[in-house]
């Protein structure tokens, strides 16, 4: 992520990304050598250099506070980076538990979910955060996100909606 004008960051900050490939592929071990990196100031899968650090939330809807502990002990060790600083990153285990972000009424139309409102608020109380990493798309979509792309236009909306309230990418 960078913040500075004109920077050259991995992603604009206050915007909104994506991560796509097939299911097994490695997204979330991509994404927690992301947090790992943005972090610590490290480089990204040792090719994308990080040039501003800061606080990051990992909200991962699959994983128990265990695993997310363990994975980020090994992608150090892997990459041999400097353990993250207290704080640095933020890991919010949901596994089990359902957290939509956008609900749809029997009439068809979407509203902000239950999840998305605490979320809000979590990153209100608990920030701030330069970056927010949500994984996977299904947890927190819906499976018809990656089929209908007005649904996954509305996930993406949910999203815009944490970047905007609180500049993060």
């Amino acid at each position: 992520c960078d913040t500075r004008a004109g920077g050259r960051g991995v992603l604009p900050a206050g915007k909104v990304g994506l991560l796509i490939s097939e299911g097994g592929a490695g997204k979330t071990m991509v994404l927690v050598l992301l947090a790992l990196a943005h972090a610590t100031g490290g480089e990204w899968l040792g090719t994308y250099s990080l040039p501003t650090t800061g606080r990051t939330l990992l909200v991962l809807g699959e994983e128990d506070a265990e695993e997310v502990h363990r994975r980020v002990y090994n992608s150090a060790q892997a990459t041999r980076s400097r353990a993250p600083d207290p704080g640095a990153i933020v890991a919010v285990p949901l596994s089990g538990l359902p957290a939509p972000m956008v609900e749809i009424d029997p009439q068809g139309n979407a509203s902000d979910g239950a999840f998305l409102v605490w979320l809000r608020a979590y990153i209100a109380s608990s920030g701030p955060f330069e970056l927010v990493l949500v994984d996977p798309l299904s947890r927190f979509a819906g499976a018809d996100a990656e089929i209908d792309n007005a649904a996954a236009t509305r996930f993406v909306q949910a999203l815009e909606s944490i970047a905007t309230d609180t500049g993060a990418t």
